[in-house]
């Protein structure tokens, strides 16, 4: 079920291992405007950018793993050391998974 709420405050508030799998999908770093699609929404989003201490909390309210979905230029690649990195080279768009 989505939830629309201030996800650093959200993190905060769960208890460990709350969730089978915890998937962000931050607005990218480094967007491609040509995306028709999701241009009229950009001026609605939040371009808080992930941080070390987001991704060890996702990590702990998660029972299974973690995915973040990420261009392959955005910083969010710098903070983990991520188990997977699948997507496309073509798109630039990437899943990052954390095991646990």
């Amino acid at each position: 079920l989505p939830i629309y709420y201030d996800f650093k405050i959200f993190l905060n508030q769960q208890k460990e291992e709350s969730y089978d799998i915890v998937y962000c999908d931050p607005m990218f770093e480094n967007p491609q405007y040509k995306s028709s699609s999701i241009n009229p929404l950009r001026e609605f989003a939040r371009y808080d950018k992930i941080t070390q201490d987001d991704l060890e909390k996702m990590v702990k309210i998660a029972k299974k793993k973690v995915v973040i979905k990420a261009r392959s230029n955005d910083s969010v690649w710098n903070l983990y050391n991520f188990d997977k990195k699948i997507g496309s080279k073509k798109s630039g768009v990437f899943f990052g998974v954390i095991e646990k």
